[in-house]
C-alpha cells in the first residue's frame, strides 16, 4: 500500500518533469486505509523565479513550455527535434513531453460564444445551444467527449544554474516557435492547467485556486477531495463526482516509427471505434544518463555477447543474442558520431467512470496493439 501511494505521488510529480523522490517515511506517518488527498505535500513545486521564468523545486530547477500541437510533420522535423534534445540535454537532466486531452472546455466555449452572443438574435441562440451541446449533450452520445488537446514540454536539472537553464529555455522556445507556437508558462497558468490532472473530476468548467505568492506552488494545485487505492487502480473522489484513474506503460515498440504516426494515438476522427472514448494523457520522458558509464556497460555487454556467439549451443539457447549484439554495435557507433544515449519512458494515463474501467482499459490496449505497441 505504501509503495503504491509512493508511486502514485511520484507519477503525478513526473508529469511535468520537475520531480523529486517521495519520502516513504513521511508517507508512513499519514497513510490510512482511506487516504486523504495530501498530494500537495508530496509534489515538489516550490517557487517561481520571476526574473528567469524558471520553477524552483525542492531538489531541482526547471522550465515548462506550452506548444500548440501539430497534426503531422515532415520527416526532417523529426531529426530537428532529436537534434534539439541532444543539444540542450545534459547528464543527469530530464526532458518531458505531455499531451493532455483537457476536458475543461468551458473557457474555450465561453470565448467563442461571447463573440456570437453579442450579435443577439439568431446568432445568440445558436451559440447558446451549441455551447450546451458540447458541455452536456455530446457526453450522452456515442461520440468521444470534446477535449482541448494541449502539449507541454518541460526540462529539469538538479545541477544547472539559472543562467544555463534560461539559455536552454530560450533555445527551446525559438525552436518550437519556428515550427508551431510556444510560450513559457506562468505560475497561474501552471496551476490552472495541472490542477485539472491532480483534481480530475470530468467536468467541463475550470476549477482551480488562485496562486498565493507567499506559499508553495504545490499548495495551490490541490483542491478538496480524496483518493482511494485498490488492486486495479486509483479512485479520485471530488464530491459529488467519482472517477477512476489507471496508468499504463509501453513495454514493446514497433521496429520502425515515424513522427507522422503520432497523430494516430488520438484516433481516427472518421472511425469512432479507433478513438479513445474517455479522458487521457500521453507522457513521454527522456533522461540523459552519464554517457561514460553507459558506454562502459555497453562495451562490457558487447564482449559478453561476442563470447556467446562463438558457441553454437549458446547461440541456440539465447536466440536474440545476434540482434542484441548488432543493436549495441549500432549504439556505440552512434555515440562515436556525437549522439547521446538516453533512457525513455512512454506512459498513458486514463480517466474513466468506475463502471467503465475495464472496457476503456481494454479499448486502450487494443488501440495501441493495432499501432504495434504493447502496454
Amino acid at each position: 500500500m505504501l509503495e503504491m501511494m509512493n508511486r502514485i505521488g511520484q507519477k503525478i510529480a513526473n508529469l511535468t518533469g520537475l520531480s523529486t523522490p517521495c519520502d516513504e517515511a513521511f508517507l508512513k506517518s499519514r497513510l490510512t486505509k482511506d487516504v486523504t488527498n495530501f498530494f500537495q505535500e508530496e509534489l515538489p513545486y516550490r517557487h517561481f523565479d520571476e526574473e528567469t521564468g524558471l520553477y524552483v523545486q525542492e531538489n531541482s530547477m526547471g522550465l515548462v513550455i506550452e506548444v500548440s500541437p501539430m497534426m503531422g510533420a515532415e520527416a526532417h522535423k523529426e531529426k530537428e527535434i532529436g537534434s534539439l534534445c541532444a543539444e540542450i540535454g545534459s547528464e543527469g537532466d530530464s526532458m518531458q513531453f505531455l499531451l493532455w486531452g483537457d476536458h475543461r472546455i468551458d473557457p474555450k466555449l465561453d470565448n467563442w460564444s461571447k463573440a456570437r452572443a453579442s450579435l443577439g438574435g439568431l446568432y445568440s441562440k445558436i451559440a447558446t445551444k451549441k455551447k450546451s451541446f458540447f458541455q452536456q449533450g455530446i457526453r450522452f452520445s456515442d461520440c468521444p467527449p470534446p477535449r482541448d488537446f494541449r502539449l507541454f514540454v518541460s526540462y529539469s536539472s538538479p545541477t544547472a544554474t539559472k543562467k544555463q537553464l534560461a539559455h536552454k529555455m530560450e533555445k527551446t522556445l525559438n525552436f518550437f516557435n519556428r515550427t508551431s507556437a510556444a510560450k513559457a508558462m506562468k505560475p497561474q497558468e501552471f496551476i490552472d492547467t495541472f490542477s485539472g490532472i491532480v483534481n480530475y473530476d470530468g467536468q467541463t468548467e475550470l476549477r482551480a485556486r488562485e496562486r498565493n505568492p507567499f506559499n508553495f506552488l504545490a499548495n495551490s494545485l490541490c483542491l478538496h477531495g480524496s483518493i482511494r487505492q485498490s488492486e486495479v487502480g486509483v479512485e479520485l473522489s471530488h464530491p459529488p463526482h467519482r472517477r477512476h484513474f489507471q496508468a499504463f506503460e509501453v513495454i514493446e515498440y514497433p521496429e520502425e516509427w515515424s513522427i507522422n504516426e503520432n497523430q494516430n494515438f488520438l484516433g481516427d476522427m472518421f472511425q469512432q471505434e479507433k478513438q479513445i472514448h474517455t479522458d487521457f494523457f500521453i507522457h513521454y520522458g527522456i533522461f540523459f544518463p552519464n554517457q561514460t558509464a553507459k558506454e562502459t556497460r555497453l562495451r562490457t555487454k558487447q564482449k559478453t555477447l561476442q563470447n556467446q556467439l562463438k558457441f553454437k549451443a549458446m547461440h541456440k539457447l539465447f536466440s536474440t543474442s545476434q540482434q542484441e549484439h548488432d543493436e549495441i554495435c549500432y549504439a556505440l557507433e552512434e555515440m562515436k558520431n556525437g549522439h547521446k544515449l538516453v533512457q525513455t519512458h512512454f506512459n498513458i494515463g486514463l480517466f474513466t467512470d468506475p463502471e467503465e474501467r475495464e472496457s476503456q482499459a481494454g479499448a486502450l490496449q487494443s488501440k495501441f496493439k493495432s499501432l504495434g505497441l504493447k502496454i
